[in-house]
């Protein structure tokens, strides 16, 4: 018993010595203190290979005690301290608690011994052990939670942690939101080194799997972005500069313009409705570059995604509906967006127009449709501050656009038989027989390019109408041209019935004949504005003439049987019938105006022809007999 309590008291003494040893090592000198430290972890390396772990702790404790040396020496016990602890699989516990007691001290300006220390959870995070990851994840909440206010360079490594974790491990993805959205809660003025890699992780929670997770990613990218943009002029690394700018929104605006193509409607609303939230409050005063990045980098990446998006979802057999209402709110945001911004926008306008045209020209659907109208509304609404370069360049595209996305098999279907080319009346003496062709067309796409068509030119009456001062010379020739051009063509076309219904019947066309009445009118607006003088009357003459012929086709009699000759009468009928009723709005509202200063017998020809024709075919417009009765007055006197 006696030689057991000996034994004790001298295992205790043996130990008390050791740890005046670890516990003195702070009054070892420089030089001293690395040989020690070195010493220390190479016996624990062989420690630890036996499953022991005494040493291991000893050199936790050295790192403890030591930790008031200067900064330089610490950095470099830390190094050594540093590769042995990453092989410690035992280590984590003690680097956590040693970590809490670290960053309790300020770290001084212009050093990096936080982002030092900590390196070590980064580096045993990668090592391959799950269940270690998870412990890791867990001590840097618990440091995040006790140390928020004193942590700087070491924000670097927490962040790459986390990163790190959320690209590889969705069961971890909830520990990396407690601890985004304790730093999201807390100040972030502290954390300003890490705001890209805290953009990163935010990006990476806006695609999880989780819902709420998603849509709370998108919420706090929202509120960071904001709190950047408020203090950006009281940082240095926040300053006014565009490159710094470019840096931190490109991210988070290309993310989110990608997240458009998300299976979760509420994720795909509520990224497209933040991506132009952020750019209508912090767009204004923004710089030329800055908005050519993000034309670049968000705009047009967001344009693909909606025809990507469009195209899956066809694949799916996603109702059309769906899609078009998608992408109107989308095209919606955007129109509000430059119609804003036009001033800081104005000197990108032309790249803008560019991405729509290629949009409209890859698409040739409904959505080009909700492209053009987007055009349509930016210049009504923002056009003043257009340039002539500008309203060349739109002219231009929309002239491309009009020679790409015209429907040609329709016109050429002229060239089938030669009856297409002859009169009416003609045609239905000599008993006509239905045509039969191997002739195909796809319809619809030949309805989305008629669309296409009328939407491209009320874009430039728009420009003729409203902004006809803005224009030069060059331009109004070039849309003369063109009304022309579109104007000659489809009336040819409209007054070929025996064809369109050839083209109805063969092609499976609908209840309607296929026709181009509205590019027809479109033109024949444009023109009675544009033209003048001897052109003009000619122009007005032609007009009237196919007015005239429409009103005698109207009192024309028709039976009402099934052969072909009857069922072209009742299509003449009711083609006259439309031609005649936008021929007098068309008339009332615009040709009249231009009466003036031509030929008086010339004006009072066209009166009396339209007001015979009328009265012959019970016109019930009264307003419009008496617009013609009065200017047959005023040019007769």
């Amino acid at each position: 018993m006696r030689f057991n309590r000996s034994r004790n008291y001298s295992h205790r003494s043996t130990m008390g010595l050791l740890d005046k040893i670890f516990y003195l090592s702070p009054n070892l000198d420089s030089d001293s203190i690395l040989e020690f430290i070195s010493a220390l972890c190479e016996l624990s390396k062989g420690e630890i290979k036996q499953n022991r772990k005494f040493l291991l702790s000893k050199v936790i404790e050295v790192a403890d005690y030591n930790m008031g040396r200067i900064k330089i020496i610490w950095s470099k016990m830390w190094e050594i301290m540093r590769e042995h602890l990453i092989r410690a699989v035992y280590a984590i516990e003690q680097l956590k608690q040693l970590s809490l007691k670290f960053l309790q001290q300020q770290e001084l300006a212009n050093y990096n011994f936080q982002r030092e220390f900590l390196l070590p959870f980064e580096q045993i995070f990668n090592q391959p052990q799950k269940q270690q990851r998870e412990y890791i994840l867990q001590c840097v909440s618990m440091i995040i939670n006790q140390c928020y206010g004193n942590i700087k360079s070491g924000w670097k490594i927490i962040m790459n942690v986390i990163n790190q974790a959320l690209q590889e491990e969705q069961s971890m993805v909830h520990l990396c939101v407690q601890i985004t959205d304790k730093i999201m809660s807390g100040n972030l003025e502290i954390a300003s080194e890490i705001y890209m890699d805290l953009i990163s992780a935010l990006i990476k929670l806006t695609k999880n799997k989780d819902l709420s997770i998603a849509l709370k990613g998108i919420d706090q990218l929202k509120e960071l972005i904001n709190f950047i943009d408020r203090r950006k002029s009281n940082d240095k690394f926040l300053d006014c500069k565009p490159l710094h700018q470019i840096e931190i929104w490109i991210p988070v605006l290309s993310s989110l313009s990608i997240l458009y193509s998300d299976e979760r409607p509420e994720v795909s609303t509520a990224s497209v409705r933040t991506l132009f939230q952020l750019l209508k409050e912090h767009g204004q005063g923004q710089t030329t570059e800055f908005w050519k990045m993000i034309l670049r980098g968000v705009i047009r990446p967001l344009f693909d995604e909606i025809q990507f998006t469009k195209l899956q979802k066809q694949k799916q057999k996603i109702s059309s509906e769906v899609i078009y209402t998608s992408c109107q709110r989308t095209f919606e945001l955007l129109t509000q967006l430059v119609i804003q911004q036009i001033e800081s926008l104005q000197p990108c306008i032309n790249d803008l127009i560019e991405i729509y045209v290629q949009f409209i020209l890859q698409t040739q659907d409904s959505i080009a449709i909700l492209c053009l109208e987007s055009l349509k509304q930016i210049i009504e609404f923002a056009g003043v501050a257009l340039l002539s370069d500008n309203w060349t360049n739109i002219i231009e595209q929309i002239t491309h656009i009009l020679n790409q996305c015209a429907p040609k098999e329709l016109f050429e279907a002229t060239n089938l038989d030669e009856d297409f080319s002859k009169n009416l009346d003609q045609l239905i003496q000599e008993e006509p027989k239905q045509k039969k062709f191997s002739f195909k067309i796809n319809v619809q796409d030949c309805y989305n390019k008629q669309n296409i068509q009328e939407k491209s030119l009320e874009i430039l009456v728009l420009q003729i109408e409203k902004y006809k001062q803005s224009l030069n010379g060059q331009n109004i020739q070039t849309l003369l041209y063109l009304f022309q051009e579109q104007y000659q063509k489809t009336k040819k076309f409209n007054q070929s019935i025996y064809m369109r219904h050839f083209l109805q019947k063969q092609c499976d066309y609908g209840n309607d004949l296929p026709g181009f009445l509205t590019v027809e009118f479109i033109s024949a607006k444009s023109l009675a504005y544009l033209l003048e003088g001897e052109e003009l009357a000619q122009f007005i003459d032609s007009f009237v003439q196919r007015c005239t012929q429409s009103q005698q086709d109207i009192t024309k009699p028709f039976q009402t049987k099934d052969d072909l000759a009857s069922i072209l009468e009742q299509l003449r009928y009711q083609e006259s019938r439309q031609v005649v009723d936008r021929s007098y709005k068309l008339l009332q509202q615009h040709i009249f105006q231009r009466f003036q200063g031509l030929d008086k017998k010339l004006i009072s020809k066209w009166l009396i022809d339209l007001l015979k024709g009328g009265l012959d075919c019970n016109v019930e417009n009264k307003l419009y007999l008496r617009q013609l009765v009065e200017l047959l007055e005023f040019a007769i006197n």
